[in-house]
């Protein structure tokens, strides 16, 4: 049986590729006591075959002070004013990411294989109705991937390592509680061998139906595909272009959602052994 997801947005759906079970959704199947040989995950590769993909962490880091305004000589420390500590500490985390994370084969040639974002601040609010005051917190998001085979303690270990230490080297930022909030759940990298049945299946009937040979590496992205590998359905990703994700514009083009289709039915028919 062949798992066949259709994503990247909505729920997903299952297309039987052998008579393993009854018709119906995954969860049915696994109910029922039934389970995938493989699957494959639409996620649009540009018709590139992934076997592996990264994961991710996302925290908010929050330096909480005492908002108002201070008519005394001292001063209420002002957190916007010392965010940029941490703004500058995380661009050095991201550059100690970058050249000491592990890097399996598929993702040995990238030159920067676990990016690090850092992708919203928040402070006060801006509103006629409120007087002019200092902040009582200031929070940025922090967005990070991670490689195949690095797990959640190790990978949040790191982190708060680096955030204490920081912390130490720049006294200024110990006026403030720094409080921690992990917005998502944790998203492991994953992957399969390059040797895996499903891989040379869907190798071999990309390159024929592209009519030269498929690039096959690491997705340069998270997914869902950790969830069947960690159950034991060995799965890949392969689907058309396309562009904007997570954008107001996300699209894939026509033509090549055609030819995603023709090479998810010859992956099927090979891997099944049903022609």
């Amino acid at each position: 049986m062949l798992i066949v997801g259709a994503g990247p947005i909505g729920m997903m759906h299952v297309l039987m590729a052998r008579l393993a079970g009854p018709a119906g959704i995954m969860v049915a199947n696994r109910l029922a006591g039934y389970n995938g040989d493989a699957a494959i995950i639409t996620e649009p590769t540009g018709l590139r075959l992934y076997h592996a993909h990264r994961g991710f962490r996302i925290v908010h880091l929050t330096l909480r002070g005492k908002s108002g305004m201070d008519f005394s000589e001292g001063q209420l420390p002002n957190p916007v004013e010392h965010v940029g500590l941490l703004i500058e500490g995380f661009k050095t985390f991201r550059q100690q990411r970058r050249d000491a994370a592990p890097r399996p084969p598929e993702y040995a040639g990238v030159d920067n294989p676990v990016p690090l974002f850092m992708n919203k601040l928040q402070a006060g609010e801006f509103s006629l109705n409120i007087p002019m005051q200092i902040p009582e917190t200031c929070t940025l998001e922090i967005y990070w991937q991670t490689m195949p085979g690095e797990t959640r303690e190790a990978v949040e270990r790191e982190f708060f390592d680096f955030l204490g230490g920081w912390v130490d080297e720049h006294p200024a930022l110990r006026q403030f509680e720094i409080e921690h909030r992990f917005s998502h759940r944790w998203m492991p990298g994953t992957r399969i061998d390059r040797g895996s049945p499903i891989v040379r299946a869907a190798e071999t009937a990309a390159t024929r139906v592209l009519g030269e040979p498929v690039k096959v590496t690491g997705a340069p992205y998270p997914c869902d595909l950790f969830v069947f590998n960690l159950w034991g359905i060995p799965g890949v990703l392969f689907g058309p272009q396309g562009a904007g994700a997570h954008g107001s514009d996300e699209y894939v083009e026509i033509d090549s959602v055609v030819k995603a289709a023709q090479v998810l039915a010859l992956t099927m028919i090979r891997f099944c052994g049903v022609a």
